[in-house]
């Protein structure tokens, strides 16, 4: 009877354009984790593949410049004043949710309202505090008070900057040609990866690495964008000899979450030259999964990268500068909270900003 049963599957499968078939729990995980990493990496991986070589270049075009000892003063004068009104602000904000957490108990949709209204000012107020650090950084190098400054440093920033230029350019036209257009009038980046195949594959392997690492590196740096600009989400910047643990167990998190659409996305780019690996393979059937296949068929995910990669190139060029966000109007979005003692607000680390202590 098995083997009556098993006749008439295969009988039916033959008579039909579309073979049905299952896939176990692990496959389904895959695929789940990699449609969900596809949202982030299409919002932040696009705005990284625009943000990554301009702010590169943009470090070096407006590095620290010597001042005389008049712009050194003014610059630092300025400064104190941001950051008392950043002790200021910070006061208030602690005020106004201790007056939330002592006040009448609210229903739950008024408390999450209330959260999310606290946490869209709490992202504000890192923001302004993570730009005006990077402001205390660059007076120190023009005072020449900077410990283990090396010039050189922007120097790299615009050769890296170049070459990240390139290799944004090199996936837009690759994504065009290759992706977007059927039939595809040239495989591209295939034929550079192929022919590393000829004369030493482990080449091959290390450049199909790099580009795949280099979209990993723009989602990072998207995500870092997205947040000085639309304060939706906490900042976890990564700095040498300044990251907090929790900034680095985010990033390794962003990280693992993108990994699955972004090999996804690069055994799709370079399916000729990945078309005998494992991956290619795996993803293929992920492809075609019943509630998956929509979004993959359409391109869906390959348009909407694109897309926000040229609404972020066109918002950089009106607004390259990261900008702090307004001081008074966080302010007046804080109320008449009666402000902290900055001790409590700051805990032990308020020592370094103070108003008297930027340098």
């Amino acid at each position: 009877m098995g083997d009556l049963a098993s006749t008439d599957r295969v009988f039916s499968s033959r008579s039909s354009d579309t073979i049905v078939f299952g896939v176990n729990f692990l496959d389904y995980l895959a695929a789940f984790f990699s449609w969900v990493g596809w949202f982030l990496f299409v919002l932040w991986g696009g705005i990284g593949l625009a943000c990554l070589p301009i702010d590169l270049i943009l470090a070096y075009v407006y590095r620290p410049v010597p001042m005389d000892a008049r712009e050194i003063a003014e610059y630092k004068l300025q400064i104190q004043k941001r950051v008392a009104e950043l002790i200021d602000v910070g006061g208030q904000l602690q005020g106004e949710r201790s007056s939330f957490l002592d006040g009448a108990k609210q229903g739950w949709w008024a408390t999450r309202k209330q959260n999310a209204r606290d946490q869209v000012k709490v992202n504000k107020f890192a923001q302004m505090v993570f730009i005006l650090e990077t402001e205390v950084e660059e007076l120190e190098i023009i005072s020449g008070r900077a410990k283990d400054y090396e010039p050189l440093v922007y120097v790299g920033y615009l050769l890296l900057g170049v070459v990240a230029a390139v290799h944004s350019l090199l996936w837009v036209v690759h994504i065009v040609v290759y992706m977007l257009v059927d039939p595809a009038p040239t495989p591209f980046l295939n034929d550079y990866l192929i022919q590393f195949s000829s004369w030493y594959p482990l080449f091959g392997s290390l450049a199909c690495a790099l580009f795949t690492f280099y979209l990993l590196c723009a989602t990072m740096k998207g995500c870092l964008k997205f947040g000085t600009r639309f304060f939706l989400i906490k900042l976890h910047p990564m700095k040498y000899n300044g990251t907090y643990l929790n900034s680095f167990l985010f990033n390794v998190g962003l990280f693992g979450i993108c990994a699955f659409p972004v090999v996804q996305f690069c055994t799709a780019a370079f399916a000729d030259y990945a078309r005998f690996s494992d991956a290619a393979t795996r993803f293929i059937v992920v492809k075609h999964l019943v509630f998956f296949k929509s979004f993959y068929d359409t391109m869906a995910f390959e348009y909407a990268l694109m897309s926000v990669l040229g609404l972020a190139l066109v918002w950089l060029f009106i607004a390259p500068h990261d900008v702090p966000a307004s001081t008074s109007k966080l302010k007046a979005s804080l109320g008449k909270a009666k402000p902290r003692a900055t001790s409590d607000v700051f805990g032990a680390s308020s020592s370094k900003y103070t108003a008297h202590n930027v340098l």
